[in-house]
């Protein structure tokens, strides 16, 4: 296990408790809420997490396996991605003809997952307005 590993998945399950923590602060907040507090912030705080899962790379690692032996008829590939909002790896494996499945490449990349950062500052930012003066008179004197 990598130091991309350990710090893209920590940072990942970082991110999902965020995630949860924000729609749980949502979800209090909507009897007290306009429109805005109501029907707007899931879904862009939804779409925030998900764009995040697509972030900037930050740093790339890829272990190759060297290739056994040419084939007359191709090898069969297949491709699989575990994807999170700091971390993306992915897993490329081949088949020769009668053959096993064998592990070709394994790509790690850590990443920014802005999309993700941006909602959610946006959110808290919000929402730190909101409690810091901004509110009708009726609940202002009361």
């Amino acid at each position: 296990m990598s130091w991309i590993d350990v710090l893209g998945v920590s940072l990942s399950v970082l991110a999902a408790l965020l995630f949860v923590l924000l729609l749980t602060d949502w979800r209090r907040r909507t009897g007290r809420g306009g429109r805005l507090v109501r029907w707007v912030w899931p879904p862009l705080l939804t779409a925030s997490f998900l764009g995040g899962l697509y972030g900037t790379p930050i740093r790339t690692l890829t272990n190759s396996e060297p290739a056994v032996a040419e084939y007359t008829v191709p090898a069969e590939t297949r491709r699989s991605t575990v994807r999170m909002p700091f971390y993306v790896l992915t897993r490329t494996e081949e088949r020769p003809p009668f053959g096993a499945w064998t592990l070709r490449e394994t790509t790690k990349r850590l990443q920014l997952p802005w999309i993700l950062l941006l909602g959610s500052g946006i959110y808290v930012t919000a929402a730190r307005v909101r409690r810091c003066g901004l509110r009708p008179r009726s609940e202002a004197r009361g």
